[in-house]
Parts: C-alpha cells; structure tokens; sequence
C-alpha cells in the first residue's frame, strides 16, 4: 500500500488568495522590491504583465498586480509548501500596506474616507525638500548637496511634472536593488520596465568640455551624473530643466547629480 501519495499531494495543494490594497499599485510593487533585502535568500523576478514571482530554494509564491482606480487587487499563488514564504512576505506586506483578504463569502470593505488632498509643492526646492523626508523615497532616491543647491535657485514653474518623475526613479531603484534589470539593455530598462525616457549618456561636449557640471558627490565618493531627464524645451529656467542622476554601486540607490537649470553644451 502507498502511503507517500495523500502526503505528497497535500504538499503540493494550490493556494489561491485575493487581498484589497488601499494604495496605489506602484506602492505595492515598491513593497515587493524590498523583498530581497528583507528575506535573506529570497529572489524577485517578473515572469509576465504586473506578475512577479519571489523564490526561495523549494519554495515559490507568485503574485499579480491590478489596479482597480481607489485600491489595488493583489493575488498570491503557491503551494503548501512554500506556505512559510508566504507568511513572511504576507508579514513584509503588512508592515507598509493597509491589506485585507477577501473572500466570496465576504463583501467588499467600505473604501477609508477620503483624506484632505495635501498642499502640492509651490517650487522646485519646497518639492526637493518633501522627498527629503518621504519615508518612501529616503535611501532610494538621494540628492546629493549639490542637487538640493541648485533647487534652492531653479525658477522652474511647472512643478507638478515631476512627482511622477521621483515616484519612477524611486521605483527603478527598488528593481534595481532586486536585479530586476539584469538580462535587459539600459534603454529597455529605463524605457520599457521604468517608463521614463532617460538619456543614457552626456554628448561628448558635455562630457569633454563641461563635464564637472554634472559631478557630485556621495558617501565620499565622485558621480557623474549621465543619465538625465529633460523637461520642457528651450532654455529658458521658467520652462525648461535637466535632472540628471547615477547609480550608486555600493548601495544601488538613484543618485542624483543636477536638478535645476539646463546643463552647458555645445549650442548654450
């Protein structure tokens, strides 16, 4: 008589759960980039659109992602066996997120009251100053001395442009950390996976010329910042600036260089 199949196939149970998020799905994808740093041999790879996988050796849980406008829909899939993992990374979850299970027996939860919108950012520096001391960016995305001086006397008016630029790098920071870039070209990394259309690169002008304009430094060591963002076009400090920025190879963190003014090139 076998014994071994009822035990076996227990082990192999699938589990399927359904949890209500109330934050946004870039919250709850920066809470899963945390999970190689968090779980000590666990990896995080993305296997699909908004799927992610986290391993263990013998151990899997999968999750996908929707966005469903107030709330984020998550679902974890594994099997009994990874059921440990899964306690972990439901515990990480749950230290940074309001999440709830739902089940088919169970309605839906009343969506919390809407909180007062906050007072936006009047001006680059007040902007730099709130991701000084946004818990969700601190460590991830660093202005460097040099950075936060030339907020201080950028005149840029359209302020509102560059959350959404902060919210991406800070994510690319977290895939970063995860090694969620390795296996793809700089371009599609920061194009594709980020959403953000970085130039890579300083011209050679720059570079040659005036290169000193984007160093800066950090833990005591000198960055280039070549990678950059521009808003806006022309020269005017009203309505153009550059935000240009490195990766930190000791900490993986997005180190930003020049946030301000346009940079000196061939044609200024």
């Amino acid at each position: 008589m076998n014994t071994g199949s009822p035990m076996c196939h227990f082990a192999r149970k699938n589990h399927r759960l359904s949890f209500d998020v109330f934050a946004s799905a870039d919250s709850l994808f920066w809470v899963l980039c945390h999970v190689p740093e968090s779980i000590d041999g666990a990896s995080l790879c993305r296997y699909g659109q908004n799927a992610y996988r986290v391993m263990l050796p013998g151990a899997c849980v999968r999750f996908r992602i929707f966005d469903r406008g107030g709330r984020t829909q998550l679902i974890a899939q594994f099997k009994t066996c990874a059921s440990s993992l899964w306690q972990r990374l439901k515990e990480l979850l749950r230290a940074f997120l309001p999440l709830r299970q739902q089940s088919a027996s169970t309605p839906p939860p009343r969506e919390p009251d809407t909180k007062p919108r906050k007072q936006t950012a009047q001006n680059v520096a007040q902007f730099v100053d709130e991701c000084m001391t946004n818990p969700d960016i601190v460590g991830r995305v660093v202005f460097t001395s040099k950075a936060q001086d030339m907020a201080l006397v950028c005149h840029y008016r359209h302020v509102h442009q560059l959350e959404p630029i902060i919210v991406k790098l800070t994510i690319a920071a977290g895939l970063i950390r995860g090694g969620l870039h390795r296996g793809m070209s700089s371009k599609d990394f920061w194009e594709l996976e980020v959403g953000l259309p970085v130039t890579l690169q300083l011209s050679d002008t720059q570079e040659k010329k005036f290169g000193s304009h984007y160093d800066a430094v950090h833990d005591g060591k000198l960055l280039r910042g070549r990678m950059h963002i521009t808003l806006g076009v022309g020269h005017s400090p009203a309505d153009c600036m550059s935000i240009h920025f490195a990766v930190c190879e000791d900490c993986g963190a997005i180190v930003i260089t020049r946030f301000g003014e346009h940079g000196p090139t061939a044609s200024s």
